[in-house]
């Protein structure tokens, strides 16, 4: 029996002359991010969006605000797939995305049932100690690079 070396390969010439450029990469590496399950929710987010957006005029106030949030969600999970592939981890967007969800969650309530004053009082009093709570977490107890899951759960 002989036993060889590995044949290694090094990859810097070939990158070189090949000339990848930084687009192409990204999109490989984007591309190993999305399952077949992931890609059917995002394109299930994007044709209620399409859809929201052609009858946009003919919606009434609390569907146009569930079409702006569908618009917010559909952003921020696209935008973790690019965070994930250019700094190696996607959690940034959900911290922005938490207090817009709380306001656009309580405006969508408050449109719908058309509240005495006291419930109106309290939904805002609500929404604004959970968007305070949000960034509260956000800034100081999960950082940036942690998914800011007690925000999700206050949300």
């Amino acid at each position: 029996m002989i036993f060889t070396m590995p044949f290694l390969i090094n990859v810097q010439p070939i990158l070189r002359v090949n000339r990848f450029n930084s687009t192409s990469v990204f999109l490989l590496s984007c591309g190993r991010q999305l399952t077949t399950r992931y890609f059917l929710y995002l394109l299930l987010l994007l044709l209620v969006i399409l859809f929201g957006i052609r009858r946009y005029h003919a919606l009434t106030m609390p569907i146009k605000l569930l079409v702006i949030l569908i618009v917010i969600v559909f952003s921020c999970e696209v935008s973790t797939r690019v965070f994930i592939s250019v700094f190696g981890y996607g959690n940034p967007p959900y911290h922005v995305s938490v207090p817009l969800q709380m306001l656009l969650h309580t405006c969508i309530f408050l449109n719908l049932i058309k509240p005495k004053k006291t419930i109106f009082i309290l939904a805002c009093i609500c929404c604004s100690v959970g968007i305070c709570f949000s960034l509260f977490n956000s800034f100081l107890l999960q950082p940036f690079q942690l998914l800011p899951s007690q925000a999700i759960c206050v949300l």
